[in-house]
């Protein structure tokens, strides 16, 4: 979808892929069910995005205006976007994909609360870098994790602790 004006929840259907763009602007919540996938650019959700077995991809230009929540995610990129709310990656399963949440396209991610992974399986990569994050950057559980660079208002904690 480009440059449209949407009124939520608006739903991702499993197997779907949903495509923000051009200064398209949900009012309301977005919802990624399994196997779903949405990518937001140049676009605005004036609501949460909340993703269960599925994927994301917000990219520069993005702006959620609550919080990103992925649960059991198969893949997850923010780079170049703001959420004011948290970003919570948790519980990804062994096989999945990536997560990316660093400044990898664009600018660093502006993060109005916190940045928290919990419980991500697999070898498949975690990235938190170079992120600008207004609360506490929270990491627990995760097999695999990197995270360096990020400016955190609040503490460091678990894996992300300081050594």
């Amino acid at each position: 979808m480009s440059g449209q004006a949407l009124t939520g929840p608006l739903v991702v259907p499993a197997g779907e892929t949903c495509q923000l763009m051009n200064g398209t602007v949900v009012t309301g919540s977005v919802i990624v069910q399994s196997t779903g996938a949405l990518v937001i650019s140049d676009s605005t959700v004036r609501g949460s995005v909340t993703i269960t077995g599925g994927t994301v991809a917000a990219l520069p230009g993005a702006h959620v205006w609550n919080s990103i929540d992925a649960r059991q995610p198969t893949y997850v990129e923010v780079s170049g976007a703001r959420v004011d709310g948290s970003v919570i990656v948790r519980d990804r399963p062994v096989g999945a994909g990536s997560i990316f949440i660093e400044d990898f396209y664009g600018p660093r991610n502006q993060i109005g609360g916190n940045l928290a992974a919990t419980n991500n399986r697999g070898t498949s990569s975690v990235d938190l870098l170079r992120n600008d994050i207004r609360g506490n950057l929270i990491c627990s559980g995760n097999q695999t994790i990197t995270h360096f660079g990020n400016n955190v208002g609040g503490s460091s904690l678990g894996q992300c602790a300081a050594p």
